[in-house]
C-alpha cells in the first residue's frame, strides 16, 4: 500500500503522459501554422483515414463524444476538403465518410512529425531502461484502450469503490 504522499507522486508522474501528448500537439500546431485544427478534428480525421466508410455513429462511439459535435466536426472537415460523405447503398439515411487525398497527406505528415518528436525524446531514455519503460507503456495503453471500449464502466466502478 502506498502512503498518501506516494500516491500523489505516482499520480503526478502518470499525468506527465498527458503533458507529453499536449506538447506534441503544440508541436503539431506550430508546424501546421495557419492550417492547424483542434486536436479532436485530427482524431476524427485519423479515424476516418483508418476506417474509410465509417459513419458518424462509429466516430461518436469511438471518441465517446456527442453525435452533434461529431456532425459539426465532419461538416468542417468536409468544407476544408479533407473528407467526403457518400450515401450508403444499404441505408439511404446513413452517410459514409471517406478521406480525400488531403487527409491522407496530413496524416502522413503528422506521423512523420510524431516520429521525429518521439525519436528525439527516446534518446533521453537510458538503454538499460528502455525495455521496461516500453513494456509499462504497453500495459498502460492497453488498459486505457480497454476502458474506452467499455465506455469507462470499470473506471466508474473503481471511483465508487475507492470513495466509499
Amino acid at each position: 500500500m502506498h502512503t498518501f504522499l506516494g500516491d500523489i507522486y505516482i499520480m503526478d508522474k502518470l499525468s506527465e503522459i498527458s503533458k507529453i501528448a499536449r506538447n506534441i500537439n503544440v508541436y503539431y500546431m506550430n508546424r501546421a501554422g495557419s492550417s492547424s485544427m483542434p486536436a479532436n478534428y485530427y482524431e476524427v480525421l485519423r479515424l476516418i483515414v483508418k476506417h474509410p466508410g465509417c459513419n458518424s455513429f462509429f466516430l461518436a462511439d469511438r471518441m465517446n463524444l456527442d453525435k452533434g459535435l461529431i456532425s459539426r466536426i465532419v461538416l468542417k472537415l468536409s468544407e476544408k476538403g479533407y473528407i467526403e460523405s457518400r450515401i450508403s447503398s444499404q441505408d439511404r439515411r446513413s452517410k459514409l465518410l471517406y478521406p480525400l487525398k488531403k487527409a491522407v497527406e496530413l496524416k502522413l505528415l503528422n506521423e512523420k512529425e510524431r516520429d521525429t518528436f518521439y525519436s528525439y525524446l527516446e534518446k533521453f531514455i537510458p538503454e538499460d531502461q528502455k525495455e521496461n519503460f516500453f513494456s509499462v507503456l504497453d500495459i498502460l495503453y492497453e488498459e486505457s484502450r480497454d476502458l474506452r471500449h467499455e465506455k469507462f464502466a470499470s473506471l466508474k466502478n473503481y471511483e465508487t469503490d475507492t470513495h466509499k
